[in-house]
Protein backbone atom coordinates (compact mmCIF):
# COMPACT_ATOMS: atom_id res chain seq x y z
CA UNK A 1 0.00 0.00 0.00
CA UNK A 2 1.12 3.53 -0.66
CA UNK A 3 1.23 5.88 2.29
CA UNK A 4 -1.37 8.61 2.63
CA UNK A 5 1.11 11.21 1.37
CA UNK A 6 1.80 9.16 -1.75
CA UNK A 7 -1.88 8.47 -2.17
CA UNK A 8 -2.76 12.15 -2.16
CA UNK A 9 0.07 12.88 -4.55
CA UNK A 10 -1.10 10.28 -7.06
CA UNK A 11 -4.70 11.41 -6.78
CA UNK A 12 -3.56 14.95 -7.51
CA UNK A 13 -1.80 13.76 -10.68
CA UNK A 14 -4.92 11.96 -11.86
CA UNK A 15 -7.14 14.89 -10.99
CA UNK A 16 -4.92 17.08 -13.16
CA UNK A 17 -6.29 15.42 -16.30
CA UNK A 18 -3.74 12.69 -17.10
CA UNK A 19 -5.20 9.68 -18.86
CA UNK A 20 -4.78 6.08 -17.68
CA UNK A 21 -4.34 3.28 -20.24
CA UNK A 22 -3.89 -0.49 -20.07
CA UNK A 23 -0.90 -1.79 -22.08
CA UNK A 24 -0.81 -5.52 -22.88
CA UNK A 25 1.95 -6.95 -25.12
CA UNK A 26 2.10 -10.44 -26.53
CA UNK A 27 4.43 -12.31 -24.10
CA UNK A 28 7.47 -12.65 -26.35
CA UNK A 29 10.48 -10.41 -26.04
CA UNK A 30 10.24 -8.99 -29.56
CA UNK A 31 6.67 -7.89 -28.82
CA UNK A 32 7.27 -6.76 -25.25
CA UNK A 33 10.10 -4.35 -26.12
CA UNK A 34 8.01 -2.01 -28.34
CA UNK A 35 5.21 -1.88 -25.75
CA UNK A 36 7.78 -1.05 -23.07
CA UNK A 37 9.12 1.82 -25.17
CA UNK A 38 5.62 3.08 -25.93
CA UNK A 39 4.65 2.94 -22.24
CA UNK A 40 7.75 4.86 -21.17
CA UNK A 41 7.11 7.51 -23.82
CA UNK A 42 3.45 7.91 -22.84
CA UNK A 43 4.47 8.20 -19.20
CA UNK A 44 6.79 11.06 -20.16
CA UNK A 45 3.66 12.83 -21.48
CA UNK A 46 1.94 12.37 -18.11
CA UNK A 47 -0.11 9.31 -19.10
CA UNK A 48 -0.56 6.69 -16.37
CA UNK A 49 0.15 3.11 -17.52
CA UNK A 50 -0.95 -0.25 -16.21
CA UNK A 51 1.40 -2.70 -17.92
CA UNK A 52 0.20 -6.31 -18.01
CA UNK A 53 2.78 -9.04 -18.54
CA UNK A 54 2.02 -12.74 -18.81
CA UNK A 55 5.47 -14.15 -18.02
CA UNK A 56 6.44 -13.19 -14.47
CA UNK A 57 8.44 -16.38 -13.96
CA UNK A 58 10.61 -15.69 -17.03
CA UNK A 59 13.37 -13.85 -15.21
CA UNK A 60 14.98 -12.13 -18.18
CA UNK A 61 11.70 -10.70 -19.46
CA UNK A 62 10.56 -9.63 -16.00
CA UNK A 63 13.93 -7.93 -15.44
CA UNK A 64 13.69 -6.20 -18.83
CA UNK A 65 10.32 -4.71 -17.93
CA UNK A 66 11.12 -3.73 -14.36
CA UNK A 67 14.54 -2.27 -15.21
CA UNK A 68 13.07 -0.33 -18.11
CA UNK A 69 10.38 1.20 -15.91
CA UNK A 70 12.73 2.04 -13.05
CA UNK A 71 12.00 5.60 -11.91
CA UNK A 72 8.78 5.93 -13.94
CA UNK A 73 6.30 6.67 -11.14
CA UNK A 74 3.30 6.62 -13.47
CA UNK A 75 3.75 3.00 -14.55
CA UNK A 76 2.50 -0.02 -12.64
CA UNK A 77 2.91 -3.70 -13.53
CA UNK A 78 0.39 -6.52 -13.22
CA UNK A 79 1.56 -10.10 -13.76
CA UNK A 80 -0.26 -13.37 -14.29
CA UNK A 81 1.07 -16.88 -14.72
CA UNK A 82 1.22 -19.00 -17.84
CA UNK A 83 2.37 -22.65 -17.89
CA UNK A 84 6.16 -23.12 -17.99
CA UNK A 85 6.06 -24.98 -21.31
CA UNK A 86 5.10 -21.76 -23.07
CA UNK A 87 8.12 -19.90 -21.74
CA UNK A 88 10.55 -21.77 -24.02
CA UNK A 89 10.39 -19.31 -26.87
CA UNK A 90 10.87 -21.54 -29.90
CA UNK A 91 8.50 -21.21 -32.83
CA UNK A 92 6.41 -24.25 -31.85
CA UNK A 93 5.58 -22.78 -28.46
CA UNK A 94 5.20 -19.32 -29.98
CA UNK A 95 2.31 -20.50 -32.15
CA UNK A 96 0.83 -22.62 -29.37
CA UNK A 97 0.84 -19.58 -27.10
CA UNK A 98 -1.28 -17.68 -29.62
CA UNK A 99 -4.04 -20.26 -29.09
CA UNK A 100 -3.48 -20.75 -25.37
CA UNK A 101 -3.97 -17.12 -24.32
CA UNK A 102 -7.46 -16.45 -25.73
CA UNK A 103 -8.70 -19.86 -24.62
CA UNK A 104 -7.31 -19.82 -21.08
CA UNK A 105 -6.58 -16.20 -20.12
CA UNK A 106 -9.49 -14.31 -21.65
CA UNK A 107 -11.36 -14.18 -18.33
CA UNK A 108 -8.18 -13.33 -16.39
CA UNK A 109 -7.58 -10.30 -18.59
CA UNK A 110 -11.21 -9.24 -18.29
CA UNK A 111 -10.99 -9.54 -14.50
CA UNK A 112 -7.93 -7.29 -14.41
CA UNK A 113 -9.62 -4.63 -16.50
CA UNK A 114 -12.80 -4.88 -14.43
CA UNK A 115 -10.84 -4.19 -11.24
CA UNK A 116 -9.02 -1.30 -12.87
CA UNK A 117 -12.35 0.17 -13.96
CA UNK A 118 -13.24 0.50 -10.26
CA UNK A 119 -10.18 2.14 -8.64
CA UNK A 120 -11.75 2.07 -5.18
CA UNK A 121 -11.52 -1.73 -5.31
CA UNK A 122 -7.87 -1.90 -6.35
CA UNK A 123 -6.64 -2.44 -2.79
CA UNK A 124 -8.64 -5.64 -2.49
CA UNK A 125 -7.39 -6.74 -5.91
CA UNK A 126 -3.84 -6.24 -4.65
CA UNK A 127 -4.12 -9.27 -2.38
CA UNK A 128 -5.55 -11.82 -4.80
CA UNK A 129 -4.53 -13.65 -7.93
CA UNK A 130 -3.60 -12.62 -10.60
CA UNK A 131 -0.34 -11.37 -9.19
CA UNK A 132 -0.43 -8.00 -7.48
CA UNK A 133 -0.05 -4.55 -8.83
CA UNK A 134 3.55 -3.60 -8.13
CA UNK A 135 5.28 -0.27 -8.07
CA UNK A 136 8.09 -0.63 -10.59
CA UNK A 137 10.07 2.36 -9.35
CA UNK A 138 10.43 0.73 -5.95
CA UNK A 139 10.63 -2.94 -5.13
CA UNK A 140 7.61 -2.82 -2.85
CA UNK A 141 4.19 -4.23 -3.56
CA UNK A 142 1.67 -1.44 -3.59
CA UNK A 143 -1.30 -0.06 -5.44
CA UNK A 144 -1.70 3.05 -7.53
CA UNK A 145 -4.55 5.47 -7.25
CA UNK A 146 -5.06 5.89 -10.96
CA UNK A 147 -8.44 6.78 -12.39
CA UNK A 148 -10.17 4.04 -14.40
CA UNK A 149 -8.53 3.44 -17.80
CA UNK A 150 -9.83 5.18 -20.90
CA UNK A 151 -8.56 2.56 -23.36
CA UNK A 152 -6.63 -0.66 -23.93
CA UNK A 153 -3.48 -0.82 -26.04
CA UNK A 154 -2.78 -4.43 -26.95
CA UNK A 155 -0.57 -6.31 -29.39
CA UNK A 156 -1.62 -7.24 -32.91
CA UNK A 157 -1.62 -10.94 -31.88
CA UNK A 158 -4.04 -10.26 -29.02
CA UNK A 159 -7.08 -9.38 -31.10
CA UNK A 160 -9.32 -11.23 -28.65
CA UNK A 161 -8.79 -8.41 -26.13
CA UNK A 162 -11.23 -6.42 -28.28
CA UNK A 163 -14.04 -8.39 -26.56
CA UNK A 164 -12.98 -7.01 -23.18
CA UNK A 165 -12.71 -3.48 -24.53
CA UNK A 166 -16.19 -3.77 -26.00
CA UNK A 167 -17.57 -5.19 -22.75
CA UNK A 168 -16.37 -2.19 -20.75
CA UNK A 169 -17.18 0.31 -23.51
CA UNK A 170 -13.66 1.61 -23.95
CA UNK A 171 -11.68 1.68 -27.22
CA UNK A 172 -8.87 -0.71 -27.99
CA UNK A 173 -5.84 0.51 -29.91
CA UNK A 174 -3.84 -2.19 -31.70
CA UNK A 175 -0.03 -1.96 -31.66
CA UNK A 176 1.46 -3.49 -34.80
CA UNK A 177 5.00 -4.59 -34.00
CA UNK A 178 5.86 -5.79 -37.50
CA UNK A 179 6.32 -4.04 -40.82
CA UNK A 180 3.26 -2.44 -42.36
CA UNK A 181 4.27 -3.82 -45.77
CA UNK A 182 4.37 -7.35 -44.41
CA UNK A 183 0.90 -6.88 -42.98
CA UNK A 184 -0.24 -5.50 -46.31
CA UNK A 185 0.91 -8.75 -47.84
CA UNK A 186 -1.28 -10.66 -45.34
CA UNK A 187 -4.38 -8.74 -46.38
CA UNK A 188 -3.70 -9.46 -50.05
CA UNK A 189 -2.94 -13.09 -49.22
CA UNK A 190 -6.50 -13.74 -48.07
CA UNK A 191 -7.66 -13.04 -51.63
CA UNK A 192 -4.86 -15.12 -53.10
CA UNK A 193 -5.94 -18.10 -51.03
CA UNK A 194 -9.42 -17.81 -52.55
CA UNK A 195 -7.87 -17.64 -56.01
CA UNK A 196 -5.81 -20.78 -55.40
CA UNK A 197 -2.48 -18.95 -55.57
CA UNK A 198 -1.65 -19.87 -51.96
CA UNK A 199 -0.39 -22.29 -50.66
CA UNK A 200 2.31 -21.65 -53.23
CA UNK A 201 4.50 -24.43 -54.68
CA UNK A 202 8.23 -23.99 -54.20
CA UNK A 203 8.78 -24.25 -57.96
CA UNK A 204 6.13 -21.65 -58.84
CA UNK A 205 7.12 -19.81 -62.00
CA UNK A 206 4.76 -16.86 -61.68
CA UNK A 207 5.77 -14.38 -58.95
CA UNK A 208 3.27 -12.65 -56.68
CA UNK A 209 2.81 -8.89 -56.96
CA UNK A 210 2.22 -6.82 -53.80
CA UNK A 211 2.05 -3.02 -53.69
CA UNK A 212 5.32 -1.69 -52.30
CA UNK A 213 7.26 -4.88 -53.04
CA UNK A 214 9.25 -6.22 -55.97
CA UNK A 215 7.86 -9.46 -57.49
CA UNK A 216 8.00 -12.19 -54.84
CA UNK A 217 9.11 -15.78 -55.33
CA UNK A 218 8.26 -18.62 -52.92
CA UNK A 219 11.52 -18.20 -50.96
CA UNK A 220 10.42 -14.66 -50.09
CA UNK A 221 7.20 -15.76 -48.39
CA UNK A 222 6.51 -16.93 -44.82
CA UNK A 223 6.43 -20.71 -44.62
CA UNK A 224 2.69 -20.78 -43.90
CA UNK A 225 2.07 -19.70 -47.50
CA UNK A 226 3.99 -22.60 -49.01
CA UNK A 227 2.67 -26.02 -49.98
CA UNK A 228 3.32 -28.76 -47.46
CA UNK A 229 3.41 -26.43 -44.44
CA UNK A 230 0.75 -26.59 -41.75
CA UNK A 231 -0.85 -23.24 -40.98
CA UNK A 232 -0.77 -23.38 -37.17
CA UNK A 233 -1.71 -19.71 -37.03
CA UNK A 234 -3.38 -18.90 -40.37
CA UNK A 235 -2.92 -15.31 -41.61
CA UNK A 236 -6.71 -15.08 -41.91
CA UNK A 237 -6.75 -14.85 -38.10
CA UNK A 238 -5.05 -11.43 -38.23
CA UNK A 239 -7.49 -10.27 -40.88
CA UNK A 240 -10.40 -11.39 -38.68
CA UNK A 241 -8.90 -9.48 -35.75
CA UNK A 242 -8.66 -6.33 -37.86
CA UNK A 243 -12.27 -6.66 -39.02
CA UNK A 244 -13.45 -7.13 -35.44
CA UNK A 245 -11.47 -4.05 -34.50
CA UNK A 246 -13.18 -2.04 -37.23
CA UNK A 247 -16.64 -3.22 -36.18
CA UNK A 248 -16.05 -2.52 -32.47
CA UNK A 249 -18.48 -0.34 -30.55
CA UNK A 250 -17.50 2.79 -28.69
CA UNK A 251 -14.95 5.30 -29.89
CA UNK A 252 -13.56 4.80 -33.43
CA UNK A 253 -10.55 2.53 -32.94
CA UNK A 254 -7.10 3.34 -34.20
CA UNK A 255 -3.89 1.44 -34.90
CA UNK A 256 -0.37 2.22 -33.75
CA UNK A 257 2.46 1.32 -36.11
CA UNK A 258 6.07 0.77 -35.05
CA UNK A 259 7.58 2.82 -37.87
CA UNK A 260 7.70 6.33 -39.27
CA UNK A 261 5.25 7.24 -42.03
CA UNK A 262 8.02 7.84 -44.56
CA UNK A 263 9.20 4.22 -44.30
CA UNK A 264 5.84 2.64 -45.17
CA UNK A 265 3.38 5.25 -46.45
CA UNK A 266 1.94 3.21 -49.32
CA UNK A 267 1.28 0.14 -47.18
CA UNK A 268 -0.26 2.22 -44.38
CA UNK A 269 -2.84 3.50 -46.83
CA UNK A 270 -4.13 -0.08 -47.08
CA UNK A 271 -5.15 0.07 -43.42
CA UNK A 272 -6.79 3.47 -43.78
CA UNK A 273 -8.83 2.19 -46.71
CA UNK A 274 -9.79 -1.24 -45.41
CA UNK A 275 -9.73 -1.43 -41.66
CA UNK A 276 -9.34 1.67 -39.50
CA UNK A 277 -10.19 5.36 -39.73
CA UNK A 278 -7.06 6.44 -37.88
CA UNK A 279 -3.44 5.33 -37.78
CA UNK A 280 -0.62 6.62 -35.62
CA UNK A 281 2.93 6.06 -36.89
CA UNK A 282 4.90 6.28 -33.67
CA UNK A 283 8.16 4.52 -34.34
CA UNK A 284 10.88 4.12 -33.58
CA UNK A 285 10.53 5.21 -29.95
CA UNK A 286 13.93 3.90 -28.88
CA UNK A 287 15.03 7.52 -29.32
CA UNK A 288 14.22 10.10 -26.66
CA UNK A 289 12.65 13.42 -27.55
CA UNK A 290 16.09 14.94 -28.13
CA UNK A 291 16.84 12.10 -30.59
CA UNK A 292 19.53 10.62 -28.37
CA UNK A 293 19.57 6.94 -27.51
CA UNK A 294 18.05 6.44 -24.09
CA UNK A 295 20.60 4.70 -21.90
CA UNK A 296 19.30 1.42 -20.54
CA UNK A 297 20.66 -0.35 -17.52
CA UNK A 298 23.55 -2.58 -18.54
CA UNK A 299 25.29 -4.58 -15.85
CA UNK A 300 29.00 -5.27 -15.63
CA UNK A 301 28.82 -8.50 -17.60
CA UNK A 302 26.84 -6.99 -20.48
CA UNK A 303 29.34 -4.13 -20.66
CA UNK A 304 31.82 -6.63 -22.15
CA UNK A 305 30.18 -6.01 -25.53
CA UNK A 306 30.66 -2.26 -25.32
CA UNK A 307 34.17 -2.62 -23.91
CA UNK A 308 35.10 -4.79 -26.90
CA UNK A 309 33.69 -2.20 -29.30
CA UNK A 310 35.59 0.59 -27.53
CA UNK A 311 38.84 -1.09 -28.62
CA UNK A 312 37.94 -1.39 -32.33
CA UNK A 313 38.40 1.04 -35.24
CA UNK A 314 35.43 3.07 -36.43
CA UNK A 315 32.84 1.20 -38.54
CA UNK A 316 34.99 -1.94 -38.53
CA UNK A 317 32.83 -4.44 -36.61
CA UNK A 318 30.07 -6.64 -37.98
CA UNK A 319 27.40 -7.21 -35.33
CA UNK A 320 25.65 -10.61 -35.65
CA UNK A 321 22.43 -11.55 -33.90
CA UNK A 322 19.48 -13.77 -34.85
CA UNK A 323 17.00 -12.57 -32.23
CA UNK A 324 15.48 -14.20 -29.17
CA UNK A 325 13.38 -17.03 -30.64
CA UNK A 326 15.18 -19.00 -33.34
CA UNK A 327 18.25 -21.14 -32.61
CA UNK A 328 20.56 -21.97 -35.51
CA UNK A 329 21.45 -25.67 -35.80
CA UNK A 330 25.00 -26.64 -34.90
CA UNK A 331 25.93 -27.29 -38.54
CA UNK A 332 24.86 -23.76 -39.46
CA UNK A 333 26.76 -22.27 -36.51
CA UNK A 334 29.88 -24.05 -37.76
CA UNK A 335 29.50 -22.77 -41.33
CA UNK A 336 28.86 -19.24 -40.11
CA UNK A 337 31.92 -19.38 -37.85
CA UNK A 338 34.22 -20.61 -40.62
CA UNK A 339 32.91 -17.99 -43.04
CA UNK A 340 33.55 -15.25 -40.48
CA UNK A 341 37.07 -16.50 -39.85
CA UNK A 342 38.07 -16.66 -43.50
CA UNK A 343 36.52 -13.24 -44.18
CA UNK A 344 39.03 -11.61 -41.85
CA UNK A 345 36.35 -9.15 -40.65
CA UNK A 346 36.06 -7.96 -37.05
CA UNK A 347 32.84 -9.21 -35.46
CA UNK A 348 30.66 -9.22 -32.36
CA UNK A 349 28.55 -12.38 -32.49
CA UNK A 350 25.69 -12.86 -30.04
CA UNK A 351 24.64 -16.53 -29.99
CA UNK A 352 21.54 -17.94 -28.39
CA UNK A 353 22.64 -21.31 -27.02
CA UNK A 354 20.34 -24.17 -28.02
CA UNK A 355 19.05 -26.74 -25.57
CA UNK A 356 20.45 -30.23 -25.53
CA UNK A 357 18.51 -33.48 -25.67
CA UNK A 358 18.07 -33.36 -21.89
CA UNK A 359 16.43 -29.93 -22.11
CA UNK A 360 19.35 -28.14 -20.46
CA UNK A 361 21.53 -25.51 -22.06
CA UNK A 362 24.70 -26.71 -23.76
CA UNK A 363 27.50 -26.48 -21.17
CA UNK A 364 29.89 -24.46 -23.33
CA UNK A 365 29.58 -22.50 -26.54
CA UNK A 366 32.88 -24.06 -27.66
CA UNK A 367 31.01 -27.36 -28.18
CA UNK A 368 28.81 -25.73 -30.85
CA UNK A 369 31.40 -23.99 -33.04
CA UNK A 370 34.61 -25.21 -34.73
CA UNK A 371 37.40 -26.30 -32.41
CA UNK A 372 39.86 -23.47 -31.80
CA UNK A 373 37.66 -20.84 -33.47
CA UNK A 374 37.46 -18.53 -30.46
CA UNK A 375 41.21 -18.73 -29.85
CA UNK A 376 42.08 -18.08 -33.49
CA UNK A 377 39.76 -15.07 -33.75
CA UNK A 378 40.22 -13.57 -30.27
CA UNK A 379 42.09 -10.53 -31.63
CA UNK A 380 39.26 -9.65 -34.02
CA UNK A 381 36.07 -11.08 -32.63
CA UNK A 382 33.91 -11.62 -29.56
CA UNK A 383 31.44 -14.48 -29.19
CA UNK A 384 28.81 -13.62 -26.60
CA UNK A 385 26.06 -15.81 -25.12
CA UNK A 386 24.28 -13.48 -22.68
CA UNK A 387 21.73 -10.74 -23.31
CA UNK A 388 23.37 -7.92 -25.24
CA UNK A 389 22.34 -4.21 -25.34
CA UNK A 390 21.53 -4.25 -29.05
CA UNK A 391 20.49 -0.61 -29.51
CA UNK A 392 23.67 0.59 -27.83
CA UNK A 393 25.77 -1.81 -29.91
CA UNK A 394 24.24 -0.52 -33.14
CA UNK A 395 24.75 3.08 -31.99
CA UNK A 396 28.45 2.50 -31.22
CA UNK A 397 30.88 4.17 -33.66
CA UNK A 398 32.82 0.91 -34.11
CA UNK A 399 29.77 -0.94 -35.50
CA UNK A 400 29.85 -0.92 -39.29
CA UNK A 401 27.28 -3.57 -40.22
CA UNK A 402 24.54 -5.82 -38.85
CA UNK A 403 23.92 -9.43 -39.88
CA UNK A 404 20.30 -9.83 -38.85
CA UNK A 405 17.37 -12.25 -38.94
CA UNK A 406 15.22 -9.29 -40.09
CA UNK A 407 12.89 -9.03 -37.13
CA UNK A 408 11.15 -5.66 -37.38
CA UNK A 409 12.53 -4.39 -34.06
CA UNK A 410 16.07 -5.11 -35.22
CA UNK A 411 15.47 -3.44 -38.57
CA UNK A 412 14.05 -0.30 -36.99
CA UNK A 413 16.97 -0.13 -34.56
CA UNK A 414 19.45 -0.54 -37.40
CA UNK A 415 17.71 2.13 -39.49
CA UNK A 416 17.65 4.51 -36.52
CA UNK A 417 21.42 4.17 -36.13
CA UNK A 418 22.20 4.29 -39.86
CA UNK A 419 23.80 0.81 -39.89
CA UNK A 420 23.65 -1.17 -43.18
CA UNK A 421 22.58 -4.78 -42.95
CA UNK A 422 23.12 -8.30 -44.20
CA UNK A 423 19.70 -9.96 -44.31
CA UNK A 424 19.40 -13.59 -43.20
CA UNK A 425 15.65 -14.11 -42.58
CA UNK A 426 14.46 -17.24 -40.83
CA UNK A 427 10.66 -17.37 -40.46
CA UNK A 428 7.32 -15.50 -40.37
CA UNK A 429 7.43 -11.98 -41.83
CA UNK A 430 11.24 -11.81 -41.83
CA UNK A 431 11.58 -12.88 -45.47
CA UNK A 432 9.37 -9.98 -46.53
CA UNK A 433 11.20 -7.58 -44.23
CA UNK A 434 14.49 -8.65 -45.75
CA UNK A 435 13.34 -8.20 -49.34
CA UNK A 436 12.00 -4.76 -48.46
CA UNK A 437 15.35 -3.68 -47.00
CA UNK A 438 17.33 -5.03 -49.96
CA UNK A 439 15.20 -4.22 -52.99
CA UNK A 440 13.05 -1.27 -51.87
CA UNK A 441 15.07 0.69 -49.31
CA UNK A 442 18.45 -0.53 -50.69
CA UNK A 443 20.05 -0.46 -47.23
CA UNK A 444 21.03 -4.13 -47.08
CA UNK A 445 22.73 -7.03 -48.85
CA UNK A 446 21.02 -10.43 -48.91
CA UNK A 447 22.50 -13.81 -48.07
CA UNK A 448 21.88 -16.22 -50.94
CA UNK A 449 19.73 -18.59 -48.93
CA UNK A 450 17.77 -21.55 -50.28
CA UNK A 451 14.65 -22.87 -48.57
CA UNK A 452 15.59 -24.82 -45.41
CA UNK A 453 19.16 -25.30 -46.61
CA UNK A 454 22.37 -24.60 -44.72
CA UNK A 455 24.18 -21.44 -45.83
CA UNK A 456 27.77 -22.47 -46.59
CA UNK A 457 30.93 -20.80 -45.35
CA UNK A 458 31.85 -19.51 -48.82
CA UNK A 459 28.56 -17.62 -49.05
CA UNK A 460 29.06 -16.24 -45.53
CA UNK A 461 32.55 -15.07 -46.46
CA UNK A 462 31.28 -13.50 -49.70
CA UNK A 463 28.44 -11.47 -48.21
CA UNK A 464 30.42 -10.37 -45.14
CA UNK A 465 33.29 -9.07 -47.22
CA UNK A 466 30.86 -7.46 -49.65
CA UNK A 467 29.30 -5.35 -46.91
CA UNK A 468 32.34 -4.68 -44.74
CA UNK A 469 35.22 -4.45 -47.22
CA UNK A 470 34.01 -4.09 -50.81
CA UNK A 471 33.52 -0.62 -52.30
CA UNK A 472 30.29 -1.80 -53.97
CA UNK A 473 28.57 -1.52 -50.57
CA UNK A 474 29.08 2.27 -50.50
CA UNK A 475 25.63 2.95 -51.95
CA UNK A 476 24.04 0.75 -49.26
CA UNK A 477 25.94 2.63 -46.55
CA UNK A 478 24.97 5.99 -48.04
CA UNK A 479 21.30 5.00 -48.18
CA UNK A 480 21.40 3.76 -44.58
CA UNK A 481 22.82 7.10 -43.42
CA UNK A 482 20.20 9.03 -45.39
CA UNK A 483 17.33 6.93 -44.02
CA UNK A 484 18.65 7.51 -40.50
CA UNK A 485 18.22 11.25 -41.06
CA UNK A 486 14.68 10.73 -42.32
CA UNK A 487 13.69 8.65 -39.28
CA UNK A 488 15.33 11.01 -36.83
CA UNK A 489 13.68 14.03 -38.45
CA UNK A 490 10.36 12.22 -38.01
CA UNK A 491 11.00 12.24 -34.25
CA UNK A 492 11.85 15.93 -34.11
CA UNK A 493 9.17 18.50 -33.17
CA UNK A 494 6.98 18.86 -36.23
CA UNK A 495 8.13 15.52 -37.65
CA UNK A 496 5.61 12.86 -38.65
CA UNK A 497 6.22 10.46 -35.75
CA UNK A 498 6.27 13.23 -33.15
CA UNK A 499 3.07 14.80 -34.48
CA UNK A 500 1.41 11.40 -34.61
CA UNK A 501 2.39 10.68 -31.01
CA UNK A 502 1.20 14.12 -29.88
CA UNK A 503 -2.15 13.54 -31.56
CA UNK A 504 -2.50 10.15 -29.88
CA UNK A 505 -1.81 11.67 -26.46
CA UNK A 506 -4.31 14.45 -27.20
CA UNK A 507 -6.92 11.78 -27.99
CA UNK A 508 -6.22 9.99 -24.71
CA UNK A 509 -6.51 13.17 -22.67
CA UNK A 510 -9.67 14.20 -24.54
CA UNK A 511 -11.24 10.85 -23.64
CA UNK A 512 -10.30 11.44 -20.02
CA UNK A 513 -11.85 14.91 -20.02
CA UNK A 514 -15.02 13.65 -21.69
CA UNK A 515 -15.28 10.88 -19.15
CA UNK A 516 -15.01 13.35 -16.27
CA UNK A 517 -17.63 15.65 -17.81
CA UNK A 518 -20.01 12.71 -18.15
CA UNK A 519 -19.53 11.96 -14.45
CA UNK A 520 -20.42 15.51 -13.30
Amino acid sequence: MLGEEDKDSNQAVVAGGGAHVVAFPFPAQGHIAPMVQLSKTLASYGIAITFIIATPHLASVRALVEDSFEGHGKIQIICFEIPPQYVNTDMHNFYDLMFYLPKNKHEVFAEIVQKLMAPQDVTAFNHHQPSPISHSSSSTIGSFWFSSPVCIISDMLLGWTQDTATKFKIPRYCLYTCAARSLSMIWHATNWVAQGLIPMPLDAAKPLQIPGFPPLSPIDLPEVYLQGNEMKFPPQRLVDYAKKHKEATGEPPGCLFWCSYQVANDALNVFLKLFVPTIFTIGPLLLTHNNKLEESKVDGIDNDCLQFLNQQPRSSVLYICFGTVFVLPTQQLNELAMGLETSGVRFLWVIRIPKGEDGNLAPEIATLIPKGFMERTKDKGLVYTSWAPQAQILAHPATGGFLTHCGWNSIMESISMGVPMITWPLYADQMLNGRFCVDVLNIAIAVDKKFKEIVGRKEVERVVQLLMQDATSNIVRKNARELKKVVRNANEPGGSSRKSLDLFVDDLNAMTLLKKLNCL
